[in-house]
């Protein structure tokens, strides 16, 4: 096995060289560590790496695997959690400084089921301030490893920076508004926001409940879809789980289907993109699913004009509620994004929220009844690249990505499974994605479709060269340039101030 390949293989090329005897579970977890201990002081992704944990955790895997014991889907392979997955004896922070250093007295459940299918875990990544727009003062945001002046998406921002750099093979994202979808499109990975209930929440820091999603984040479909089947199922603890009846799905590659798949696009919903080299990604994206034998097929989404607001009203008091147990009695060790958000919260009445529930139920049973016409509808993420410095409070300074939000948070409040998948390289060198809607728990038909999709393109397999600016995005195969992202990004960095402690 050449460990140079070793950041960028497979979930199941990496296990099965465990598998095989090629390396140990130890050795991998050793290789990544050290690549986390060089590179990520420039990327910064990680707030905690777990390395002692880890390698105990890499050794009991090689004991059981040398007295026989079975291997699980995730044997041995390094996995990054979201820094508001509860891990027992281990501080939960959430980006906040409000839930202090005290140890979590139990494990998230996702995390549970990902130990018990032989997942390492190497660490927490970093995340915006509670999962809301802005990180702390006190974390320094992580830089995108393909150029860092760009975005690295919010809140999973940690994750998508640590899967883009190799210091992971798959990563735990949560969204609540776009925070699966923002990172994986801005670092150019794959990434899956499940049905809502279709992974249980039990474990997991809340934003707002009846939005908040956990999902797979990885570099291919294949891995998105193995890491999906191993976290998703019901769990009793979890009151917004769904039903037993809903099959988890199984383990394996998934098999591609795209024929005659009834793509739904509705082009004004679509024609948010502002710039023509974008626009001409997208479209490029379209004319690559045509290829593969899927149906375009126009139609008219239901009217999204009030969602945006019906969001706001929703998620911040839903928010607020989950605070209440340290604001405003600790409002000072709060950013001003998250205070504010929270504030909002506080000053919704009961008949807003009513009202944002009705029309929140009644445009998801219009867009379901969509799926009467079209299987599975496609949709930019960004109408332009976002830069290192987005601010989503910002209208009027960053519109585009206002409108990134209003084309996300629409099937957030519908609960509606979104699978984000790289459909080509901007003119800055960075990845541009697009997003597929299934209806809900239409999960495997999302898969099936982009699996074909990945089968015959290649740009899910594009990793940054470094943070050069004259850098080219290359492909895993080009092995004498892969040391490169290690070479560049463990330069000395730029001298910064330092953050505030909490």
């Amino acid at each position: 096995m050449d460990t140079l390949e070793l950041p960028w293989l497979s979930i199941e090329a990496l296990r099965t060289a465990i598998e095989q005897g090629e390396l140990s579970a130890r050795e991998v977890t050793d290789l990544f560590l050290a690549r986390i201990e060089r590179v990520d002081p420039q990327v910064g992704s990680y707030v905690e790496v777990w390395s002692d944990r880890a390698r105990a955790a890499a050794a009991r895997l090689d004991a059981r695997q040398r007295t026989g014991g079975s291997l699980g889907p995730l044997h041995g392979v390094p996995i990054a959690i979201k820094d508001l997955c509860d891990v027992r004896g281990e501080p939960t922070r959430a980006g906040t400084c409000v839930l202090g250093d005290a140890p979590a007295r139990q494990t998230a459940c996702v995390v549970e089921r990902l130990e018990a299918a032989g997942a390492v875990l190497l660490g927490r990544t970093k995340m915006t301030e509670g999962g809301f727009v802005a990180h702390h003062a006190s974390v320094r945001p992580p830089r995108n490893p393909w150029r860092p002046n760009r975005w690295t998406g919010i809140s999973s921002s940690g994750s998508g920076a640590a899967l883009a750099a190799g210091l992971c093979t798959g990563a735990l994202g949560t969204d609540t508004g776009g925070s699966i979808r923002f990172p994986s499109a801005a670092c150019g990975l794959t990434g899956l926001k499940p049905t809502h209930g279709r992974i249980p929440l039990h474990g997991i820091s809340p934003f707002a409940p009846s939005l908040d999603t956990v999902g797979p984040m990885a570099r291919s479909v294949e891995d998105v879809a193995t890491l999906y089947s191993v976290m998703a199922g019901r769990d009793p603890r979890d009151g917004w789980s769904m039903s037993a009846e809903v099959a988890a799905p199984q383990p394996g590659p998934v098999e591609p289907n795209s024929r005659r798949v009834r793509i739904g696009i509705d082009e004004a919903f679509a024609g948010v993109i502002a710039q023509r080299d974008i626009l001409d990604l997208f479209q490029g994206g379209l004319k690559d699913l045509r290829r593969i034998d899927a149906v375009l097929t126009p139609f008219r989404l239901p009217d999204c004009g009030e969602l945006h607001q019906v969001w706001i009203t929703i998620a911040s008091a839903e928010l607020a509620r989950s605070h209440a147990a340290t604001y405003p009695a600790r409002a000072d060790a709060y950013g001003p994004a998250l205070r504010g958000a929270i504030e909002v919260g506080r000053a919704q009445s009961g008949a807003a929220v009513a009202r944002a529930w009705q029309v929140r139920q009644e445009w998801t049973n219009r867009l379901e009844a969509c799926f009467e016409q079209v299987d599975v509808i496609v949709a930019p993420v960004f109408a332009r690249p976002l830069g290192s410095d987005t601010d989503l409070l910002d209208e009027r300074t960053f519109p585009e990505a206002a409108t990134a939000v209003r084309v996300a948070t629409p099937f957030s409040l519908s609960g509606s499974p979104v699978l984000v998948l790289p459909c080509g390289i901007d003119s800055g060198g960075v990845p541009y994605a697009m997003q597929l809607i299934g209806p809900r728990h239409g999960e495997a038909r999302l898969l099936a479709l982009a699996q074909a999709y990945q089968n015959a393109t290649r740009w899910h397999a594009a990793h940054p060269s470094g943070f050069r600016a004259d850098a080219d995005p290359v492909a895993p195969s080009s092995r004498d340039r892969t040391l490169l992202l290690a070479d560049v990004m463990t330069r000395r960095s730029e001298r910064r101030q330092p953050p505030r402690a909490c």
